[in-house]
């Protein structure tokens, strides 16, 4: 498992909201197990894009780490993150990368529920 220093998490996290905060610069995969967990608990995309602006190196949980689906040099960074809900507080899983290809775009792949509990290295 990658982990980065503080540093290199502070560093992405600001070129994060450099990227999101632009035109048309953040993307949410709808696939179904991120839709079917906002639907569950009461939330919709905005709001995830909110938890994802804001996140923290506290919420850092690995990373980077290369895609292992695509030919490319974007990394995965993941996080996760406490929100309270409606059905209470509840822990997210995050995916998040910056990618560069054609425009700059925050790409969200995952946003649900986490499956199993996370150790976070700065916490």
């Amino acid at each position: 498992m990658a982990l980065a220093n503080k540093s290199e998490i502070n560093n992405f996290l600001s070129r994060m909201r450099e990227v999101i905060g632009k035109i048309n610069g953040f993307h949410f995969v709808d696939r179904e197990k991120n839709l079917n967990s906002l639907y569950k608990h009461g939330l919709k995309i905005d709001i995830a894009k909110f938890y994802i602006e804001t996140l923290e190196v506290k919420d850092y949980w690995k990373g980077p780490e290369p895609d292992d689906k695509e030919f490319n040099n974007y990394d995965w960074w993941f996080f996760a993150r406490e929100i309270n809900t409606v059905l209470g507080n509840t822990l997210f899983y995050i995916k998040i990368r910056i990618e560069t290809r054609g425009r700059e775009q925050v790409i969200c792949l995952s946003f649900h529920e986490a499956d199993y509990p996370i150790d976070f290295p700065y916490k």
